[in-house]
């Protein structure tokens, strides 16, 4: 599934563990968070799911806006065969971050 990459950017430095394994998330595209807005899509389906360093999965969780909206637009690229049947947009998967994850704007 990641080839030990981080999914966002391969070019991510990973933190490795003391076993010498890379230190990979595993983030859910559409948040679990949204189970019940998302009835048709299995929450835990393989295209939901992507393998993310750990900078990245803290920005889409506790980052500024300016930094979700590039991870999201990444996102968006990369899945939106996928994406394209749940949302119209990168502003709607932006929203349901900031709505799942309560992001306040620290913007500024």
């Amino acid at each position: 599934m990641c080839n030990y990459k981080c999914w966002i950017k391969d070019s991510h430095k990973l933190d490795i563990k003391s076993n010498n394994e890379p230190i990979l998330h595993i983030h859910h595209i559409i948040p679990c968070e949204m189970r019940e807005s998302f009835k048709s899509l299995d929450i835990n389906s393989k295209d939901n799911l992507i393998a993310i360093c750990p900078s990245c999965h803290n920005i889409i969780h506790w980052g500024k806006t300016e930094n979700i909206k590039k991870i999201c637009d990444i996102i968006f690229k990369k899945k939106y065969l996928f994406l394209k049947k749940y949302l119209n947009s990168v502003d709607d998967l932006i929203l349901l971050y900031k709505h799942s994850f309560n992001h306040i704007d620290n913007d500024k």
